[in-house]
């Protein structure tokens, strides 16, 4: 490149001077993620600039304030929604770019077990329910241990034990894990009847029934008895549901009364 020179009149002069010019092409700068992100309510998103050679120097700006103590090429801890901006000074070239990011926030969906009990009797099950959306996946977990087998939103369990449910929102990728719950099994108890003697004859005979353990509420596919005073003998009434022998009733009472046919 010349540059020459020229009198007021706009004659130009025969000397002149030489020099150089080099066009030095700038290196890409990149926020990553973006040009937009999300991040999650309750957590954090690092934002980190990608650009190649050294001599670096870096500022980052939200909404066009500029940032303290942010001199690096990573912006860590990001838990607000904004527009976040990279400045970039490159001290060899002093070459300045720039690079923006949008991000988002996003809520976490809700997750919050819920069940009719908190116990079940030993062979059956309880069904414990979560938060239901279309876009939800589950695991559940007991013990602290996730679950092998897929789940949806509804988990019968059988096993004595503490239970939660993590969910995500696949659209937003959003994560939440809920309270634990304690479920115990209570055993089934063990009902015992005295032995009933052989009755002879047609006439009614009265028979005496004691039932273990001596308190509760007995309901069974063939015995309900109605009446329990604790360390008393149990009365009630009992029901057969067999064609034979023939229907015979136990009522209420201190003994009972039977008619048999056989000996």
């Amino acid at each position: 490149m010349v540059k020459t020179y020229a009198d007021r009149c706009g004659n130009a002069r025969a000397l002149g001077e030489k020099f150089g010019v080099k066009y030095r092409s700038q290196d890409i700068v990149e926020i990553s993620p973006g040009p937009k992100a999300s991040v999650c309510e309750g957590t954090q998103l690092d934002l980190n600039v990608n650009v190649g050679g050294v001599g670096w120097t870096f500022a980052w700006q939200k909404y066009g304030q500029e940032l303290p103590g942010t001199n690096f090429g990573r912006l860590s801890g990001v838990r607000e929604a904004g527009t976040y901006v990279i400045r970039a000074a490159n001290a060899v070239t002093r070459c300045v770019r720039t690079d923006i990011v949008r991000v988002s926030l996003n809520e976490r969906p809700p997750a919050k077990v819920t069940m009719p009990d908190k116990a079940f009797c030993t062979g059956d099950s309880l069904p414990l329910k979560a938060n239901e959306a279309a876009n939800y996946s589950y695991v559940w977990y007991r013990d602290a241990v996730p679950l092998p087998r897929p789940f949806d939103s509804v988990n019968s369990v059988k096993t004595a034990g503490s239970y939660a449910v993590e969910i995500t929102d696949t659209l937003t990728g959003c994560v939440q894990r809920s309270d634990t719950v304690r479920i115990t099994a209570r055993p089934r108890p063990k009902v015992l009847f005295d032995s009933i003697p052989p009755l002879c004859g047609q006439a009614d005979a009265r028979l005496a029934l004691v039932a273990a353990p001596p308190a509760g509420y007995f309901r069974a596919r063939e015995w309900t008895v109605l009446h329990s005073i604790p360390g008393k003998p149990a009365w009630g009434a009992r029901k057969y549901f067999t064609p034979t022998p023939p229907l015979t009733t136990v009522r209420p009472r201190h003994a009972k009364r039977r008619r048999s046919r056989h000996c």
